[in-house]
């Protein structure tokens, strides 16, 4: 007899972001220019890597006037990584930091050239970030990372696999960047490396992966970011690869009780979504696109609603009937 596996994939496509739950906030970018520079004219442009993909921002730029320029916005979440790039030979690339509610305050000092080979630094690397703690601290996040690129350079240039050297710097340098995360656990820099940058390459290691989250403040483990880490957090001790999935049982739009062990034999996709999660919402089409692409999948939609009309309103207006949907109707 032929045994057949239940194969359980468990997609967190946007999982638990409630965007009324993050207090929007303004936030300015307001920098000076060394005035040597000759920049009075040119254009300073901005764009986003918005990893929580709420913040609905959007690519711009500006003139630079009197040596200075200023963007200005509104984030949902408490911080998204931002670059600057000025299109002139002087600054090829690009500077990219930790924007936040609030003034932003930058320096643009010279160019910065190396004194022994006398070429141009690349990356705006003499931009000086002046008053954000959480810029200030993704800077020294991001200058232990910086190590990787010289030798993937160097690896390049005598036809060596850079995938292979760029993980094994990656696995030097984690211990460095995960003790930065222990040296600010009141900052939000601290959960935001964890929750996009650390999580997958710590997912071996469970226990670390806890001991970072229980050193956060606790008022940063209020944030939705935080929730949403917790969860995935636990997930890491509860399923392991390789191993059996625990059997679970959890009522349908019916009231009927539906088991995992119900799907015995197929591969099952457990998708957590809610009615109010915007992202959920928006990422429904390509789920849709998945399930008509892979009919021999199961979608298990287990909406984390704690109201039932609510629940089964968004099943019906979003056309959301490619997947068997359960629920315990009681949040998370």
């Amino acid at each position: 007899m032929v045994k057949l596996y239940t194969f359980l994939c468990l997609f967190f496509t946007s999982l638990l972001f409630n965007s009324t739950s993050f207090a929007q906030g303004a936030y300015s970018i307001e920098a000076e220019i060394d005035s040597s520079q000759n920049l009075n004219g040119k254009y300073v442009s901005i764009s986003f890597v918005d990893y929580a993909g709420i913040n609905n921002l959007k690519k711009d730029s500006v003139l630079i006037q009197n040596n200075r320029f200023v963007f200005k916005g509104n984030l949902v979440t408490p911080g998204v990584l931002t670059n600057l790039f000025i299109n002139e030979k002087e600054f090829d690339g690009l500077f990219q930091f930790l924007l936040t509610p609030g003034t932003n305050k930058l320096y643009v000092h010279k160019p910065l050239y190396n004194q022994i080979t006398g070429k141009l630094i690349t990356g705006i690397s003499n931009v000086e970030v002046m008053n954000s703690e959480n810029a200030i601290i993704y800077n020294r996040y991001n200058s232990i990372f910086q190590v990787v690129f010289p030798e993937l350079n160097w690896a390049m240039n005598r036809n060596q696999d850079p995938n292979e050297i760029f993980h094994k710097l990656n696995k030097e340098t984690l211990p460095l960047r995960v003790e930065l995360v222990k040296i600010y656990p009141n900052s939000y820099a601290s959960l935001y490396f964890q929750r996009y940058f650390l999580f997958d390459a710590l997912e071996d290691k469970p226990n670390i992966c806890q001991e970072l989250f229980d050193g956060l403040a606790d008022s940063i483990k209020l944030l939705p970011e935080a929730k949403e880490l917790e969860l995935k957090i636990k997930t890491l001790f509860s399923i392991k690869k390789g191993e059996k999935v625990k059997d679970f049982v959890i009522k349908d739009e019916n009231s009927q009780e539906v088991r995992l062990s119900d799907f015995m034999g197929k591969k099952v996709l457990l998708e957590f979504w809610a009615s109010w999660c915007g992202p959920c919402i928006e990422n429904l089409p390509n789920l849709k696109k998945f399930a008509e692409e892979n009919p021999d999948i199961q979608i298990l939609a287990i909406s984390l609603d704690d109201n039932e009309e609510n629940w089964k309103e968004a099943i019906k207006k979003h056309k959301f009937n490619y997947a068997k949907h359960v629920s315990e109707l009681k949040g998370w």
